[in-house]
């Protein structure tokens, strides 16, 4: 095995063993021979050799030209399972090396000692995963991959765009300040895929436009360029094994960069143009820097003769530009409402849908990378980063299926393709109402804000029981009604052109009445003539039945529901075929999907009293209360049923919870589908109470909140963990709460009330955290949204804003957006510290080794009270297990040992101020050395011991650091990523110290007293 060069966490100077790894000198065959001879000779064992002796040095112009050969591009590489840190081979071999030994204390503790290391999997021992590397966004949920031959095809130009800016030192770039370097981009034409595509067209068109003023020109290609074919440009097209259709433009400054660009853009002409922060680091960076330089280009840009920038069309503060005649799509914006994660940055939102691990580098190395114009290999790096943003981006689109979907639902609804992600539910409601009014020859009112305000107050509300918390044993069965808004207005004919007023007032003999917004006049003759065709619903409102007059919206519901049946079935009868269409499927689902959007959100079109386009309370409070009566009517049908024997636990809006103890599934089963049955037959067409599901077990929390095991058919033998509303599925706190609250529910529910089994669990769970042992730092991570400054208190002190505020006290171009989900974690500080104080950013913990997280806080007011909310319903108290099970706090152990080395970084903490009296073998106390008394008598089995430390921690650090090249392309050793969501990145640096922990302890073994270097004279 080849040296491995390293990094060194305090000065950055590289080290390379000899031509051995560290491992090799450890070997069990030289250990056990040396401890087989009655005589031992040190200046013989390899310990002593000179070769071990890891000196630092400067790598050599061959060690690293191998590095750089035997490194992996750039590109982004398909996850696979890697081993963990100690593979099987090294497990087999450390375990043969305690059973050479007695069965000792001093064994057990090494082997203690050894499981300190640095693992690859998470130390919170969550359920088991659904996929192999918990993908938010799986495969079934997605469109096939881009080029799919049964796809429809939109002929859109799609056109992403990243730029490379010249940043100062640590600070964001700055389109003031920072020139653009470089522009990326990639074109994606969405063309025929099949026998009709050109073969030799590539599926993505990249190039990149760079400043390079000091290249020999060759060949001018435009009065205003100057393309140049060097060997720059051949090197540069040759680095980038990743995109061989790579095509690379030289310009001599940045104003002839910008309009290079706009050439560009008018020569491709994209009806879509992309940037995954498109408002400030991609179209809006060109725009904002080209408004710097004087240069009029956002007209070169558009596609109409206008100077101006587009509105802000989502009102947020972050400004966002748009272009005349294109649509922009700011992606990260989009991805939002797509995808649901914790974070939605670039690497992790790739990682998520693409299912693809990509780097993330700072601006300051992008910078100093790019700047290095003497190394290729860095600027390759640079290049392969923008490049994979750029065409990634597309890449996302296409997985999405973000335009043909769009597409479809524009049509349906009858509105532009940027108002359907753009543009609220009112407008989509609107937009079909208007034109069945107009057919019926009606014309809506347009009330004033004023009018808006001054209408009657509703006076109903959904009827949400409180449920009767607990735990459930036995089925609980889970009734729902189909659409029981859309179904009420359908039924009984609400809507705003068969409403005659209240009874109240029509009792009074007023013509005149008040209706909503405006006033209402009803003839008293039209009264009489129908007073044996109105329906008067729960809150008083009259409405003519339909046989006398179908309402609008009446009428629209029923055609969108009938509609989308049709919809289903032709889904249906598409998939039974033997070659199914997956380019139908996926339009025929963004269709029943339409249609169910617009029904459901018609009620609040009626509803929407604040800033509705046109609400009327007479008419949303009569739809509510229906809804509410129905949902009573059903309730007290299945309480005075007694041969039914359930009892209706909870209600919630339009679902039923009815609990049926004593009765196995099938039974559940066959009873749920009896009630559902006679509901409905009491109820006019289309009211239907639908079975929805069987939870067996379940726990009942509170409102909204609830879990257990589901059974959506009787033939179902494996359940589904069915959670709403509680910690599992929000993203309001830190996955490790997720991890231990689903897997102690599971341990609870598939061991049949095991509440010792899940105590046990939680006490293990409970002792890594105070020990600190935290290889994936995600799992300790919030993430909260940011709402921009002028949106919170002065007073207020809420973590995603002192985040901000100390990214803005350096960097005004460092704020998050508005609506981003801001990372931190909780750390250690003095007493009564309040919380607001001890908040870092992950990559602050990361990079400071004496900042631990604050285990306490997490587990006492995290994990503990999402527990307990669970389990006191069953007479458990959480927080008494955590008070009354043993405590040991265990600080990392390279920082015991790291403070005895005179050479380390000034000491931060306690323990680094101290030199500690703890045997590096199993730490009892040494009494001043470095080995306790009891290891003194066993130099050889104590030997072994720190061996097979040293080896592994060496083994941890070359797995972590081959991931890590695989990904960055790193060939130096080096680790520049920062990408908090990548397990790996704290595995890395936690890899490192751990090294330098060996480092020392090798140095133990190397002590000299007297003359020669001798190993028993530690002893």
């Amino acid at each position: 095995m080849l040296s491995i060069g390293q990094q060194f966490y305090d000065d950055g100077i590289y080290s390379f063993y000899s031509d051995k790894t560290l491992s090799q000198h450890f070997s069990q065959s030289t250990i056990n021979s040396q401890m087989s001879s009655q005589s031992f000779d040190p200046t013989s064992s390899p310990l002593a050799s000179s070769s071990f002796t890891a000196s630092p040095m400067i790598a050599t112009g061959s060690q690293r030209r191998y590095l750089k050969q035997h490194s992996t591009p750039m590109n982004s590489q398909k996850c696979k399972p890697f081993s963990p840190t100690v593979t099987d081979s090294t497990k087999k071999e450390l375990d043969f090396e305690l059973s050479c030994s007695s069965a000792t204390k001093h064994d057990s503790m090494a082997a203690k000692n050894r499981a300190l290391f640095y693992r690859n999997e998470s130390i919170i021992e969550g359920p088991t995963l659904s996929n192999a590397f918990a993908f938010s966004s799986v495969d079934d949920i997605l469109s096939p991959p881009a080029g799919a031959s049964d796809r429809e095809c939109q002929y859109l130009t799609s056109m992403s765009v990243e730029i490379h800016a010249s940043t100062r030192a640590k600070l964001n770039p700055d389109p003031n300040t920072d020139p653009i370097e470089v522009i990326f981009y990639s074109v994606s034409c969405d063309a025929p895929t099949g026998a009709d595509a050109d073969p030799l067209r590539p599926k993505y068109t990249t190039g990149l436009i760079a400043v390079e003023p000091d290249v020999e020109t060759v060949e001018s290609l435009s009065a205003s360029t100057n393309t140049v074919r060097t060997r720059h440009r051949r090197a540069l097209h040759s680095m980038s094994a990743a995109h061989p259709e790579l095509t690379v433009d030289y310009v001599d400054d940045e104003i002839i960069l910008l309009m290079k660009f706009a050439e560009l853009v008018q020569r491709f002409d994209p009806d879509i143009i992309v940037g995954y922060k498109a408002d400030t680091l991609s179209w809006g960076y060109v725009m904002k820097r080209a408004n710097v330089l004087n240069v009029s280009i956002a007209t070169a840009l558009s596609r109409v003769t206008d100077d101006r920038f587009g509105r802000n069309v989502d009102g947020s503060a972050n400004v966002k530009c748009e272009l005349c005649g294109r649509v922009t799509l700011n992606l990260w914006q989009i991805l939002r409402h797509e995808v649901t994660l914790t974070q939605y940055n670039y690497e992790n939102v790739h990682f998520h849908v693409l299912h693809e691990r990509v780097p993330a580098f700072s601006y300051e190395t992008l910078t100093r990378l790019y700047a290095n114009r003497a190394d290729q290999y860095s600027r390759r790096r640079v290049i392969d980063y923008y490049l994979t943003r750029a065409v990634g981006s597309l890449r996302l689109l296409d997985r999405l299926d973000f335009v043909a979907k769009n597409g479809e639902l524009a049509r349906l609804f009858g509105i532009q393709f940027h108002e359907v992600y753009s543009r609220g539910s009112q407008f989509r409601v609107e937009s079909i109402m208007l034109r069945m009014s107009r057919a019926a020859g009606l014309i809506p009112v347009s009330p004033s804000p004023r009018q808006v305000h001054s209408q009657r107050a509703p006076e109903f509300l959904p009827l949400i029981l409180e449920p009767y918390s607990g735990y459930y044993r036995d089925p609980v069965v889970v009734l729902d009604f189909q659409s029981l808004y859309p179904s009420m207005m359908i039924a009984y004919n609400y809507c705003y052109s068969t409403c005659l007023g209240r009874v109240d007032q029509l009792i009074e003999q007023t013509e005149f009445s008040e209706f909503g917004c405006i006033g209402l006049e009803v003839r008293k003759q039209l009264l009489y003539k129908y007073r044996n065709d109105i329906h008067i619903s729960p809150n008083g409102v009259v409405f003519l039945k339909d046989y006398v007059r179908k309402g609008i919206l009446p009428k629209m519901l029923d055609e969108i529901l009938e509609t989308r049946i049709m919809v289903k079935n032709a889904m249906k009868m598409n998939n039974k075929k033997q070659n199914p269409s997956k380019g139908l499927h996926r339009k025929l689902d963004a269709r029943q999907l339409g249609l169910k959007m617009i029904a459901n959100f018609t009620y609040g079109y009626t509803s929407a009293n604040f800033s509705g386009r046109m609400p009327c309370v007479d008419v949303a409070d009569s739809i509510v209360a229906k809804g509410r009566e129905t949902l009573e009517r059903a309730i007290n049908l299945v309480d005075s049923t007694p041969e039914w024997g359930g009892k209706v636990v909870y209600g919630d809006t339009d679902s039923l919870f009815i609990h049926f103890p004593g009765l196995s599934k099938e039974e559940a089963f066959r009873r749920g589908h009896e009630i559902a049955e006679a509901v409905t037959q009491t109820n006019p067409k289309p009211v239907r109470l639908k079975f929805e599901k069987v939870y067996l077990p379940c726990v009942l929390q509170t409102k909204k909140r609830y879990v257990g095991f589901s059974y959506e058919s009787v033939d179902q033998s494996k359940p589904t963990f069915d959670a709403k509303g509680i910690e599992t599925v929000r993203r309001d706190t830190c996955p490790a709460v997720a991890k231990m609250l689903e897997k102690s529910l599971r341990i609870l529910f598939d061991t049949g009330d095991d509440v010792n089994g899940v105590k046990h669990y939680l006490y293990r769970q409970f002792q890594k955290v105070l020990d600190g042992r935290v290889n994936v730092l995600n799992d300790f991570v919030f993430a909260r949204e940011y709402r921009g400054v002028e949106n919170y208190s002065e007073r207020s002190h809420v973590p995603s804003k002192e985040i901000a505020a100390r990214r803005l006290a350096v960097d005004p171009y460092a704020e998050p957006k508005h609506k981003e989900r801001v990372p931190y974690v909780v750390i250690c500080g003095p007493p009564n510290e309040p919380i607001y104080k001890l908040i870092k950013e992950p990559l602050d913990v990361i990079n400071d080794p004496s900042l631990r997280l604050n285990a306490q806080y997490y587990i006492e007011r995290a994990i503990v009270p999402a527990l307990n909310r669970v389990f006191e319903l069953m007479g458990h108290d959480v927080n008494h297990w955590y008070r009354e099970m043993p405590k040991r706090i265990h600080y990392n152990r390279y920082q015991y040992l790291l403070a005895r080395d005179k050479k380390t970084a000034p000491a931060r903490t306690i323990p680094q101020f101290f030199n500690t009296a703890q045997c590096i073998v199993c730490d009892a106390n040494s009494k001043g050395g470095d080995f306790c008394p009891e290891c003194r008598q066993r130099p050889h089995e104590s030997i072994r011991s720190v061996c097979a430390d040293i080896r592994t921690a060496e083994l941890a650090y070359q797995h972590v650091l081959n991931a890590c090249r695989q990904c960055s392309g790193s060939a130096d050793g080096s680790q520049l990523c920062t990408s908090i969501e990548c397990p790996n990145l704290y595995r890395y640096h936690q890899s490192r110290l751990d090294l330098m922990n060996a480092q020392y302890m090798s140095g133990v073994l190397h002590k000299k007293k007297g003359k020669g270097t001798t190993i028993e004279t530690n002893f």
